[in-house]
């Protein structure tokens, strides 16, 4: 057996050498052992991932003097308990729950001691918040990512391996601590099957983030599939159909034989109508040749980043916001900074917030109205004060305006249309919301000339070009009917009603009213205290686990802002109106329990 895992306050002696297992073979054995016993995954999962850090010692290396620290949430406390026996620990071996002395542990950690974390979501939030002592020999896996992705080196595994663990560890390159993303309980960790062991992934796989609300869905389609009753407000798709003329538009190209490659930009008729659309719909001049087509929105922003912004430059985005663009921005080596948004401002900032925020490196700012996951409309007078702010300091602005049809009782204001910012505005837009064309996946964006040329070379590079056939069928989009979109908005605003008052009425939660898109952000600070809980995150899972809603948290739109000390969940009325009322009467049954 290996040597014992220490506990909090003293080390202990190893056991005898012929106790210990010696290498992977062994460790391979004993979990075999264990599945064929028809031990619970979860438990087999547990052992492994203890029996991997004790994996990491050398016992025949004099520098190693001490074993590894480990901490783990009091909900696997179980589980834990039972893997320790199991592979052989007496009872006063096995480390104690909980992490009241994880700061301290922190700050005292030596070489070559290492600190192995598994954390529940509430504990997982705790380790985010640590300011101090974390180095790269501190390791964390939990089923929820870290709030402050930069600090971390992280990696979403789906399904872990002996080998992959031991590949993840072994990374001696890795400057920053590591978080794995993965499943604890419930599902197995060791595979029988022999897994090569490859080269390592590259360094900025670390810094790259991800969109949550996939996790979700998938969660969702895996309860739906074991036959699980399950209301969604989780992803923001809409619920409608692509509207009949545009399908037919796509059918016929293909008929035509659209099917071939295209300018990196986009067709020339489709860049033409995307100007006319612009022309129309946000009162500024506009021409082909300063749009891109790209498939979806999403590469418009990663795109004009990659063309303006250097190493080192700054790129404030919202905060909540659509987490693209911080994973952008970090991604490519730029100082992400985010911008709070606050409830009390109606998910606004004020002016001075901004300025604030700006410094000498600052080279591009995102803004996004409607707001995503706020549903919130950025005000003209503010619009104005930050074009004002961008002339003088000179910097780009990203305007995300994807949800900028789905408004209802105020009015959309692009900031491209203010004087001088046209031409340091990046408009980015698609046809994903505004005609349910999710799947389709065709966005563009609206740049001056200059820049509109490198972003169609990124794109010959990456992408060569957008699918011809879809592109044929956004012309028809554009500038064919548009009552099956406005029927669609319609019934967006009919149930923002619903669910913002819905919401009002349950005990401990406030909602403000959705001026646009298809979310609400409401605050369920007073529910989770109702309830016992410490975060959103734990609302999230209780909900979708007890009373069979889905919805999201708020880390699923940043980390906390500093000084951020209130709850909040994200839900889409992308849904019918016969699952919303049915949604809240659950949530409200659950809440008020």
């Amino acid at each position: 057996m290996l040597n014992k895992i220490q506990t909090r306050a003293k080390t202990t002696a190893p056991l005898p050498p012929g106790e210990r297992m010696k290498n992977t073979k062994e460790i391979t054995h004993t979990l075999s052992t264990m599945r064929r016993m028809n031990r619970p995954d979860a438990l087999v999962n547990a052992a492994g991932y203890l029996i991997l850090a004790e994996m990491r010692l050398d016992p025949a290396n004099p520098a190693w003097r001490s074993a590894d620290v480990l901490f783990y949430s009091a909900s696997f406390a179980d589980m834990v308990h039972d893997a320790f026996l199991q592979v052989g620990f007496a009872n006063n071996a096995i480390p104690t729950a909980g992490f009241a002395d994880f700061e301290v542990c922190l700050t005292s950690l030596q070489y070559p001691r290492r600190l192995f974390c598994l954390a529940d979501a509430a504990d997982a939030e705790r380790i985010s918040r640590a300011r101090d002592g974390l180095c790269e020999r501190i390791v964390v896996i939990s089923a929820e990512p870290p709030l402050d992705a930069h600090r971390w080196r992280i990696h979403h595994v789906e399904t872990l391996s002996l080998a992959v663990l031991n590949a993840l560890l072994g990374d001696t390159a890795r400057m920053h601590p590591l978080w794995i993303v993965a499943p604890i309980a419930g599902s197995a960790l060791y595979t029988a099957s022999k897994t090569t062991i490859l080269p390592q992934f590259a360094n900025r796989m670390g810094v790259l983030g991800t969109e949550t609300a996939f996790d979700v869905l998938s969660h969702v389609n895996r309860l739906r599939a074991e036959g699980r009753d399950i209301i969604s407000f989780g992803l923001g798709e809409p619920d409608f159909d692509t509207p009949a003329h545009i399908k037919t538009a796509a059918k016929k190209a293909l008929d035509e034989n659209h099917t071939h490659y295209t300018p990196s930009a986009g067709i020339p008729e489709l860049r033409a109508a995307i100007a006319r659309y612009i022309q129309r719909t946000r009162r500024i001049p506009a021409d082909a040749d300063e749009v891109v087509v790209t498939p979806g929105a999403k590469p418009i922003v990663f795109d004009v980043m990659m063309a303006l912004v250097n190493p080192g430059d700054e790129v404030l985005y919202p905060n909540p916001g659509y987490p693209i663009y911080e994973s952008v921005a970090d991604w490519i080596g730029a100082k992400s900074t985010p911008l709070p948004l606050a409830e009390n401002r109606n998910w606004g900032f004020s002016i001075e917030d901004l300025e604030t925020c700006i410094t000498p490196k600052t080279k591009l700012i995102v803004i996004n109205t409607p707001g995503n996951p706020t549903g919130a409309i950025l005000a003209e007078p503010l619009l104005r004060n930050i074009a004002r702010l961008a002339l003088k300091r000179n910097f780009w602005v990203i305007a995300d305006e994807v949800y900028s049809q789905i408004v209802f009782e105020e009015e959309f204001c692009s900031i491209a249309g203010f004087p001088g910012m046209k031409e340091r505005t990046i408009i980015v837009d698609g046809f994903s919301k505004t005609y349910a064309m999710t799947g389709w996946r065709m966005g563009y964006g609206v740049m001056n000339r200059d820049l509109a040329a490198q972003v169609a070379r990124i794109e010959t590079n990456i992408d060569s070009c957008t699918c011809a056939f879809s592109q044929i069928a956004g012309i028809h989009a554009l500038d064919g009917p548009q009552h099956e979109s406005q029927r669609m908005i319609e019934q967006f605003h009919e149930r923002a009603k619903v669910i913002v008052d819905g919401l009002n009425a349950i005990d401990g939660v406030r909602c403000l009213p959705a001026q646009g898109a298809f979310y609400v952000f409401p605050n369920v600070t007073a529910a989770c205290r109702r309830l016992g809980l410490q975060t959103a995150n734990q609302l999230q899972a209780a909900l979708l686990e007890h009373a069979g809603v889905a919805v999201l948290p708020r880390t699923c739109f940043g980390r906390k802002n500093q000084g951020e000390d209130q709850e909040y969940i994200r839900l889409s009325f992308a849904t019918s109106m016969d699952n919303i009322r049915e949604g809240l009467r659950r949530i409200k049954q659950f809440i008020e329990k």
